[in-house]
């Protein structure tokens, strides 16, 4: 693995970690998912909250639960490690156990369900999700949208996810989704 990829598993944590604690639970991905509800105007409970809560409970239940190698519920920085290595970096099937997931924020961001993520959605999505500094997710935004044209398709948004999750190529289109990666060495 290269430092590259180590990197973003940090960012990764960074990101998701409600407590600190340098780890992730399925709790900490329902965090994600209660504030990016509450940011697109839905309630707890709501049809969009039960989607991307269960977006969240299914890419866990199959991707992330059996690398929990000591069945603690909680996925060490090494456990994110081998889960993303060992199933989701594979560039031609890994996406497929994030697709569900990436297309429930889709459906959540897209309120107007025109089929294309605006700026305003995406920044507003990367903010309450992922706790971006708007700065942040609007470099973000500009990076993914190379025409300027001020909004992104789902294709686009997928292919940048797939950038993101299944390459270590600093390069690669999606590389800098969640902002930039910044060097980590543990």
């Amino acid at each position: 693995m290269n430092a590259f990829f180590l990197d973003k598993m940090h960012k990764i944590i960074q990101l998701l970690d409600d407590n600190g604690d340098g780890a992730l639970t399925l709790d900490d991905f329902y965090g994600a998912a209660d504030r990016v509800t509450l940011a697109f105007g839905h309630t707890h409970g709501s049809q969009a909250h039960h989607l991307i809560r269960d977006a969240y409970t299914q890419i866990w239940d199959k991707t992330y639960a059996p690398m929990d190698s000591d069945q603690d519920n909680i996925l060490t920085f090494d456990e994110l490690v081998d889960a993303h290595h060992d199933a989701l970096h594979d560039p031609t099937t890994g996406y497929e156990h994030f697709r569900p997931l990436a297309q429930a924020f889709l459906t959540l961001a897209d309120g107007d369900g025109d089929g294309v993520i605006s700026r305003h959605e995406f920044v507003q999505t990367m903010i309450h999700a992922f706790r971006l500094t708007e700065d942040a997710a609007r470099d973000a935004f500009d990076a993914l949208d190379e025409t300027g044209g001020g909004d992104l398709t789902h294709d686009q948004v997928h292919l940048a996810a797939k950038g993101f999750f299944c390459t270590d190529d600093p390069g690669a289109y999606g590389a800098g989704l969640f902002g930039p990666i910044a060097p980590v060495r543990a």
